[in-house]
């Protein structure tokens, strides 16, 4: 038994194995969770109590899941805990704090539709002007806060994103870093090579896999691109911001931290 790929070659499927992709999604704000919270982005988190000076482990938490938080926090044994609304702390290790923006952009004061991704929290916030109104976990490069230029970590700055495909192809013939993926779903190019796009392939969202994309989860990667300028119009499979259109490209704020 032979499968026909998308661009009509056949393959053997006794040497497939089908991958659906997670089911993982963000959070939206306010209707899902509100600010102050956090969101689980590693296996093995507990909560902890801290009691007459005794710091005690509770109840596993749930990888992927929000847990809704007091605005504290604290240092135990050298470790920063939030606290959690039921009074029970979590660690940064295992958990990504979210709260508002701190300066807002122009463009969210002009109530433009705008990202802010954290590249240490690998966090993605979606703002409706100056209104937060989804949350999610990413997966930046794996290189973290590296040198764009000589690792596998994401750009940071200020971009738009100024071409977007239904789906595409990506690879690389780089030597020792050879790969390549079709069909990924959800592509978003905001400067070079560096794209927002959805990864079929991996569950690590909340850890920094990628080779410099954004990566987000297949549900995310769809309902993010169909809030972000430019439009792919009707029956079209993608479309290119001429940048100086009356339908700008979508900003994105990546930064360190």
């Amino acid at each position: 038994r032979y499968g026909v790929t998308t661009d009509l070659t056949v393959i053997p499927v006794d040497r497939l194995r089908p991958i659906e992709g997670s089911r993982f999604h963000g959070y939206e704000i306010p209707k899902d969770i509100d600010f102050p919270f956090a969101l689980i982005r590693r296996d093995g988190a507990f909560t902890y109590t801290y009691e007459k000076g005794k710091f005690s482990k509770g109840k596993a938490i749930a990888r992927w899941a929000a847990v809704k938080l007091t605005g504290k926090q604290n240092f135990f044994d050298g470790v920063l805990h939030f606290e959690t609304a039921d009074g029970t702390w979590i660690s940064d290790r295992y958990a990504s704090r979210l709260d508002p923006a701190k300066r807002m952009p122009a463009w969210g004061k002009n109530g433009e539709r705008w990202f802010d991704i954290n590249v240490t929290k690998q966090t993605l916030v979606a703002y409706e002007g100056t209104k937060p109104v989804f949350a999610t976990l990413v997966s930046t490069g794996e290189a973290g806060l590296g040198d764009p230029e000589k690792t596998k970590s994401t750009k940071r700055g200020i971009f738009r994103i100024h071409t977007k495909h239904i789906a595409a192809t990506m690879d690389s013939a780089i030597v020792g870093e050879e790969f390549e993926l079709r069909d990924i779903p959800y592509v978003q190019y905001f400067e070079g090579g560096y794209a927002l796009h959805a990864a079929y392939w991996h569950e690590s969202f909340g850890m920094p896999v990628s080779h410099g994309c954004i990566n987000l989860s297949p549900l995310d990667a769809k309902a993010l691109f169909e809030k972000t300028f430019p439009r792919v119009p009707e029956g079209w499979h993608g479309v290119v911001s001429d940048m100086g259109g009356s339908e700008k490209g979508t900003w994105l704020r990546v930064r360190p931290e």
